[in-house]
């Protein structure tokens, strides 16, 4: 159809709608294809449509002197239900006066929901520890990620942890279906239309993702981008 390539997304308990890294890697993975599986020098560029069971998303790779960098145009934001901080705090092993005093706790969509979490401090951060049973009484979603995060007001960087249960309780180092909803969330709240997420670093993957909310048309584009390093090539035999 109106798409250069499908990408279905899987994590180990089944098939989700979007996810973001998947298709940042996916796009460095479709533009290596073509150029044979070695770029030739700096400065390529490639843009795909790819189709989600989300929809279409536009994404970009380019390689240039620092290897690939990918990004991919996120849906309109969807947002959801808010929670009170106790019962999210319940779900993130923490106390409630832990949690960031002035946010809300709110479910937010781009293709895949996120369980936005504000925490108080980045010690609130590293001290989480999630209990799914909780999660599940809070929503029912299989592909809910909890997102738990600490705002610095007047920063422009956000430290970010992800958990979810559909993922066998084991924790995210870099979730881009989640880095823009953040991002439409702080507009929302904080008039804050770009920032930096820094993920994985309590679990020693740290992670960077550039996240802003472009409005060059209607409705405004949410980008999320980051580096990718090819890891592996390989070929599937019949």
């Amino acid at each position: 159809g109106d798409a250069d390539y499908l990408n279905r997304i899987w994590t180990v308990s089944g098939e989700i709608p979007f996810a973001g890294h998947p298709s940042l890697g996916t796009a460095v993975a479709v533009a290596l294809d073509s150029l044979g599986g070695d770029p030739t020098g700096p400065g390529r560029e490639f843009s795909f449509r790819q189709q989600t069971a989300a929809g279409i998303q536009q994404v970009t790779a380019q390689f240039g002197e620092d290897g690939w960098q990918a990004s991919v145009h996120q849906g309109v934001a969807n947002f959801g239900e808010t929670f009170s901080r106790e019962r999210v705090a319940r779900a993130l092993g923490l106390a409630e006066a832990r949690m960031d005093p002035e946010l809300s706790c709110q479910i937010v969509s781009t293709g895949l929901p996120a369980l936005l979490a504000p925490v108080a401090d980045l010690e609130s951060l590293a001290d989480c520890r999630p209990d799914f049973t909780a999660l599940r009484e809070l929503d029912q979603s299989p592909a809910l990620n909890l997102y738990a995060f600490v705002h610095e007001r007047g920063s422009r960087t956000v430290r970010a942890r992800c958990f979810s249960a559909d993922m066998a309780g084991v924790e995210d180092p870099a979730t881009g279906s989640a880095a823009g909803p953040l991002v439409a969330y702080l507009q929302d709240c904080l008039d804050i239309s770009r920032i930096t997420v820094e993920q994985g670093v309590e679990m020693g993957r740290p992670s960077r993702l550039d996240v802003c909310i472009l409005r060059d048309g209607t409705p405004a584009r949410i980008t999320v981008a980051g580096r990718c390093v090819p890891m592996m090539r390989g070929e599937l035999a019949a």
